[in-house]
Formats: C-alpha cells, sequence, structure tokens
C-alpha cells in the first residue's frame, strides 16, 4: 500500500514540475520598436518575477493559463496569458499617454510630452521617485530607465551618470529650465542638488540630441528636473530613513496644495549624514527648497518661485595627480579601500574633502496670449562658495608610494609624514628613514609652489585647498505660435 502511495504522489509531482514550464520573450516600445531593458515581469498573484536584459529579452517559470504582468516606466502596464508555447515572442508596451499628465511643462522646459516629439524619452513621476528614492541621489533614481548608467565613485555627492555612453560633460541637466552643468568642465556636482527629490513633479531623460534652445552639452541627452508647487498636493511628512555605515536621513516637507485664488507653497528641509562606506567618507548635507506658485484660475497665467541649495562636507575617494589605487591594493585590502586616507594622531585623516554651498534662485513664468500663442521666461541667479582638498608636493617620492604606507592597511602614515615636514626623522615602512632637509634658498623644511616651476616641488607634502567660487546670472525667453 505504501509503494502505490509513493507512486500515485510521484506522478502527481511529475505532473506538477511538468506543467511549469520556462516560457520566454523580448519586451519593446511598442511604437519605436526598440527593446526595454529593466522591464518587470511578475506572475500574476505570485512572487514569482524577473527582469528584461539589455536587448529587452526575459524567461520565467510560469504554469499554462497564468498571466504574467509586465510593467515598465512611462508604458502602460500589459498582461499576457501564457499558453503551451514556450515562446511568448515579441511584447509590445505602448507609451504612457498620461505620463505627464498634472505637469504642467514651461515652454522654456524641453520635455517630450506625449509622443509629440521624435525623442526617445523616459519619464519619472513624482510618486515613482518617491518610492525608489531612499538613500539614492537623483540619477540614481535614473537606472532603470533605457541607456542610463549612473554609480557612486564611493562618496556622497560623488555620483557620476552615462547615457547612451556618453560621459557627464556632454549631457545637458536642467532644473526647471535653467542650466546646471558646470560652467569649467561641463559636468554636474550632484552633491548641491541633494534633496530635490523630495519636491520633484518629473524627471526626465531624453536619449539623444534633443531640441534644447540653450548652447549646453547634449550630445548624449538630457536630464530634465522639473520642481513646481502648484502642482505638489496638500499635505507634508516628516520622515527617517536609517541605513548601514551610520546613514541617516531626517526630512521635512510640507506643500499647501493650490489655494481657491491660485496660490501654492511648499517647503523642504532635510539633514544627510553617515560614515561612509568607503573608508574615511563621513558626509554630512543640509538641503532647503522654498517655492511659491501661482496659477491663475483662467489658465493664461503660471509663476513659479524657488530658492533651493546644499551645503555639504564630505571625505572622498577620487585621483589626485600621480596618486592612484591599483587593482592589486583593492584585492589586498578590500573594496572599501581608500588610498587618500590614514590616521593622524590616532584619529582617521582623509587628504581629499569636498565642501560647497550653491544655492540658486529662480522665476519661471508663462502667459497664454491666445489659443495658439504663449510667451513663457525664466530668470536666474546663484552663488557659488565653496573647494576642495587634496595633496601637493614631495618627499623624495609622492605619498602613494608603499613607503608612507602601513603594509598592514594600506592606511597612509601621516604622522610620520608630519614628522618630515617639521624636520624630524620619518620612519618608512620600508625600514628606512626620511627627513625634509632646509631648503637653501628659503630656509624653510617645505617648499611647495602650486603655480611655480615644476622643481619648486621637492620638500614635504601638504593638503592643497582649490577654492571655486562662481557667480551665475540668465535669462531665457521663448515666443511660440501656431502657424495657420
Amino acid at each position: 500500500m505504501k509503494k502505490f502511495t509513493l507512486f500515485i504522489a510521484a506522478l502527481f509531482l511529475g505532473g506538477i514540475m511538468y506543467a511549469q514550464n520556462n516560457v520566454s520573450g523580448v519586451v519593446v516600445d511598442g511604437e519605436l520598436g526598440t527593446s526595454l531593458p529593466g522591464a518587470s515581469i511578475v506572475v500574476k498573484g505570485t512572487n514569482n518575477g524577473v527582469s528584461s536584459d539589455f536587448n529587452g529579452q526575459f524567461s520565467i517559470d510560469a504554469m499554462p493559463g497564468s498571466t504574467l504582468v509586465i510593467t515598465y516606466i512611462g508604458y502602460d502596464t500589459a498582461e499576457v496569458t501564457v499558453g503551451d508555447s514556450a515562446e511568448l515572442g515579441v511584447i509590445e508596451l505602448a507609451p504612457g499617454a498620461d505620463v505627464l499628465s498634472g505637469v504642467t511643462v514651461f515652454g522654456t522646459i524641453d520635455l517630450a510630452k506625449d509622443r509629440e516629439t521624435p525623442v526617445a524619452a523616459s519619464t519619472l513621476t513624482a510618486n515613482e521617485i518617491v518610492e525608489r528614492v531612499g538613500n539614492l541621489e537623483l540619477p540614481q533614481l535614473l537606472n532603470s530607465t533605457p541607456g542610463i548608467y549612473s554609480t557612486m565613485q564611493g562618496a556622497f555627492g560623488d555620483a557620476t551618470v552615462r547615457l547612451r555612453g556618453f560621459r557627464q560633460e556632454n549631457i545637458a541637466v536642467l532644473i526647471n529650465g535653467m542650466p546646471v552643468n558646470d560652467m569649467e568642465w561641463g559636468g554636474v556636482y550632484w552633491s548641491n542638488w541633494a534633496g530635490l527629490s523630495d519636491v520633484t513633479s518629473a524627471m526626465q531623460v531624453q536619449r539623444g540630441l534633443g531640441s534644447a534652445k540653450l548652447p549646453i552639452p547634449s550630445v548624449g541627452g538630457t536630464i530634465n528636473v522639473v520642481t513646481k508647487s502648484t502642482e505638489l498636493t496638500q499635505g507634508g511628512k516628516v520622515a527617517a530613513t536609517v541605513g548601514n555605515d551610520g546613514y541617516l536621513k531626517t526630512v521635512l516637507t510640507y506643500n499647501t496644495g493650490v489655494s481657491d485664488s491660485g496660490h501654492a507653497f511648499s517647503a523642504s528641509f532635510s539633514r544627510t549624514a553617515g560614515d561612509g562606506y568607503v573608508d574615511g567618507t563621513p558626509f554630512e548635507g543640509y538641503a532647503y527648497f522654498l517655492g511659491y506658485g501661482y496659477r491663475k484660475p483662467d489658465g493664461k497665467h503660471n509663476l513659479q518661485f524657488i530658492v533651493t541649495g546644499a551645503p555639504q562636507v564630505h571625505g572622498q575617494r577620487t585621483t589626485s595627480y600621480y596618486n592612484m589605487a591599483t587593482l592589486a591594493d583593492y584585492q589586498k585590502y578590500g573594496i572599501k579601500y581608500n588610498y587618500n586616507y590614514g590616521l593622524r594622531n590616532g584619529e582617521g585623516f582623509n587628504m581629499r574633502n569636498n565642501y560647497y554651498h550653491k544655492p540658486i534662485a529662480s522665476l519661471n513664468w508663462e502667459h497664454k496670449i491666445n489659443s495658439k500663442t504663449s510667451l513663457s521666461a525664466t530668470a536666474y541667479a546663484s552663488v557659488g562658495r565653496g573647494g576642495g582638498s587634496g595633496d601637493l608636493g614631495r618627499m623624495g617620492t609622492y605619498f602613494s608610494s608603499s613607503r608612507f604606507r602601513d603594509p598592514r592597511t594600506g592606511y597612509v602614515m601621516w604622522d610620520e609624514i608630519v614628522k618630515s615636514n617639521g624636520g624630524g626623522v620619518a620612519n618608512l615602512s620600508n625600514g628606512r628613514t626620511f627627513s625634509n632637509s632646509l631648503d637653501a634658498a628659503t630656509g624653510l623644511y617645505i617648499v611647495n609652489d602650486e603655480y611655480g616651476p615644476r622643481s619648486i616641488r621637492r620638500n614635504g607634502v601638504i593638503q592643497r585647498n582649490s577654492v571655486n567660487s562662481h557667480n551665475w546670472f540668465g535669462a531665457i525667453g521663448n515666443l511660440n505660435t501656431e502657424l495657420a
């Protein structure tokens, strides 16, 4: 009897296993036919799900008759019934017609809306941003969109983003139609915009050369961030986010919503701090946002005024002249290793730090003159102050040399370097000693002239600070009319 029961059970289990098929397919844009990497495919009513790969392809275990739910940012959700075939073929997702519904777009903000332009674009709405933000920075929220790759360089505020393979220097970033790319190197310091995720109405990526009206580096594409007080619903929140390595973010926001007379006000304040994932990268940043909006009941006038800023300081892990960790260093000391970091008087000391405050104010106004003509304008101003620290000088060689590092940890022996800088005897890790000698011309132990001939950098290692101050002022105006 037991053998018969076991035989029946084996047949039953075999039937279940046979019914569980592995089905595959490819998810594409229903209009353009391009693949959609990172699309979510879930068996309805279960926790069984996968994501499509770079080519939009996927495979998942599902029983015949079950339903697959396919979702992707900016597209309508699709449902596909699994049949007997293991191939589902091409699954087309239709672009969401209401992806920007409720978001008023100024004429000075070049957002691709409802596929009215040939620009391939993906948009994150306010609700999607809230769901994803966690402890991510603004560009990292876009990692699930096609063509975007964003990562941290190891410290708070040092996120980088690539769009279609192009670096930040070739990507235009605009906030409410205002360019925020650095005027010197063309990139973006994302730490200057910490806190904007709490008040963003929409965030859009346009892939490829767009129709921006400004002389900005948009070869790779454009990232638009839209913040509007009149688009936010009434209410507020007090929140705290806790993460690894001492991460703590506290946020206080409040939105009045639009009054009967068309006025709205938004305010947000936050503090973010932590020890940093990488050695020697503690950070502390504050963010504030004040926004006022007015929308005339007849819809002919829309006014938005914002003031925002994010003063911050954070340790960095970045290159400095010839000081650069090797692959062997990371293999030996681990991925948290920071070659700029060491101990000084028993406490952690990082040669590389960044500190900056870049408050910005902008005024956006749009006037619908008639059904065919509208006038829009943006005026903005920013006064940025701050800088970053790094190394300068030599002690026979660069401080990245193994002779100045503890072989057990890879940390820089800052105490020994300080001794040598003062004319004392530094005990090096190779068993030798080193001491700065008095410079014959100056009578000093440390001679480092950043702007002098290279030969002058011969004594001592110092921490230099490069200060970058800027004053930005600008205005943009557009008159749009439909020709008969």
